[in-house]
């Protein structure tokens, strides 16, 4: 490390801690290790024709998901993301041989290394599970990920049909939780879990959780913000994911190791505390006025033609973006979805719904310009249980890694889930045999979930082809006359 970047990592070092080492690692890779504290830090990195890979791991600081701010004047191209709780930037230096890499952190239990706090908790912590009475789930965000719990929910509730069982969840995510019979309390908590929540709504749960005497929660997330949270808000039996060392304060710490499916993680947590899971799936209920408003807009749109009318087919092109992250490139190219379409309505006769938030209207104008064939648009006008109500409907559903895929599952509908840069290995439909289909064409090196983001050099190009989703969908329109029907 030169001296002029020695002495600037010195006047950011804490009073106790060292100031950190360099280790070379492969050709043209350096590791820096230090204490990050709030400040900014130029990593020095060697001028050569590889990539550069450099690591700030510092003190153990609860990391706020948020993208990291990079003096993009001192290389050509690259990235910077989070994985776990090292921050890292990849990419190759340009004429500079220094990078600067932004840090924000909020040191919640700075000075004492994850692997020491594990150890504190599981020492004083240690007890056996007892039967609950008031249970308590913290899973605030967001849509799929709510819906991939919901399994868990209908496990809890067969487990202890007595039990007083509510749900936290984030605005965002609250519909789809509302009419759900299996809770006895929603909890509001605002924007907690996503991207930005402010100070206030933290404190806010926190006092909500006090105040609701729980006995056990049920972490559903890897946050370490929410396992701090369980254990502040006085709750004894705190069952929850332990991945790198961030469920410190579990009673109950379940490992996440390897890949494995969401749901199953979350169904996980209540194996470990010796609950039986039996048939799990994913579940919705939209009310009686979300069918009777979606009927009525299928009625309109849709006239029934009496002779032998096409399946209905819902496609969803857009996604990618909730308050808990953003992933555009999640999407399939829209032109693909036309041309899919398109050959859809000359094969079956299908008559094409497009859905979506506010969000995905561009992506659906674009479709429908692009179609041959007349389509429904309603993206942007149907709430979320009318959504539910409309797949509950469909005879198909195509779309992309997003809630309303996990949306459709739980209504029953027969899904082609299109994937690009994440792993269906851990985001799939959490489908019966049967009703799903998981397109992908798998990415070297992807091992890591969402958080690590898009993966290097991912591109549509060598994507999903329009031939291979007209096979899924081809094989599912054939096999509808077996019901699967849900919710």
């Amino acid at each position: 490390m030169d001296k002029c970047c020695l002495r600037r990592c010195r006047k950011l070092q804490h009073e106790r801690h060292q100031i950190g080492r360099r280790a070379d690692g492969s050709p043209g890779q350096v590791l820096w290790q230090g204490a990050a504290h709030r400040h900014n830090l130029t990593v020095p990195v060697s001028v050569a024709k590889y990539n550069i890979s450099a690591r700030l791991a510092g003190t153990p600081s609860i990391i706020r998901q948020r993208p990291l701010r990079v003096n993009r004047r001192s290389l050509n191209a690259g990235r910077c993301f989070q994985r776990g709780f090292g921050l890292y930037w990849e990419g190759s230096p340009g004429r500079s041989n220094e990078v600067t890499v932004a840090t924000r952190s909020d040191t919640l239990l700075a000075d004492i290394g994850w692997s020491a706090v594990n150890l504190l908790f599981k020492a004083l912590q240690r007890r056996p599970f007892e039967k609950p009475e008031r249970i308590l789930i913290l899973k605030p965000c967001c849509i799929g990920d709510v819906l991939l719990a919901t399994p868990a929910l209908a496990a809890l509730r067969h487990a202890y049909p007595q039990a007083h069982i509510a749900w936290a969840v984030s605005t965002w995510a609250l519909p789809l939780l509302e009419n759900n019979p299996h809770l006895d309390d929603l909890i509001d908590c605002g924007a907690v879990g996503t991207r930005e929540p402010a100070s206030a709504d933290w404190r806010r749960l926190e006092r909500r959780l006090r105040q609701g005497n729980y006995d056990t929660c049920f972490v559903f997330d890897r946050s370490p913000r929410l396992t701090w949270l369980a254990w502040r808000a006085g709750i004894p039996q705190r069952v929850g994911l332990n991945s790198r060392g961030r469920g410190f304060a579990h009673t109950v710490q379940v490992p996440v190791r390897g890949i494995r499916h969401e749901a199953e993680l979350y169904l996980d947590l209540l194996r470990a505390v010796d609950i039986r899971v039996d048939n799990p799936r994913v579940e919705f209920y939209p009310t009686p006025a979300d069918r009777e408003a979606v009927a009525r807009r299928l009625d309109v749109a849709l006239p029934v033609r009496v002779s032998n009318p096409g399946p209905l087919v819902v496609i969803h092109p857009g996604g990618g973006e909730n308050p808990g992250m953003e992933m555009r490139l999640k999407r399939w190219p829209a032109e693909r979805f036309a041309l899919l379409a398109n050959r859809l309505v000359r094969q079956y006769g299908a008559r094409i719904i497009l859905v979506g938030g506010p969000n995905d209207a561009e992506i659906s104008r674009d479709i429908a310009g692009m179609m041959a064939y007349p389509v429904v648009n309603l993206t942007g006008e149907l709430n979320w249980g009318q959504l539910g109500a409309l797949l509950g409907w469909a005879d198909l559903y195509i779309g992309n890694d997003t809630g309303a895929t996990h949306l459709a599952v739980a209504m029953g509908a027969r899904v082609v889930a299109i994937f690009g840069p994440t792993d269906p290995r851990r985001y799939g439909p959490y489908a019966p045999p049967g009703q799903a289909v998981a397109l992908w064409h798998p990415i070297a090196g992807l091992s890591e979930g969402v958080s690590a983001g898009i993966p290097p050099g991912f591109s549509w190009e060598n994507g999903v082809a329009v031939e291979e989703a007209l096979e899924a969908a081809s094989l599912l329109l054939q096999s509808r006359t077996q019901p699967t029907r849900a919710g």
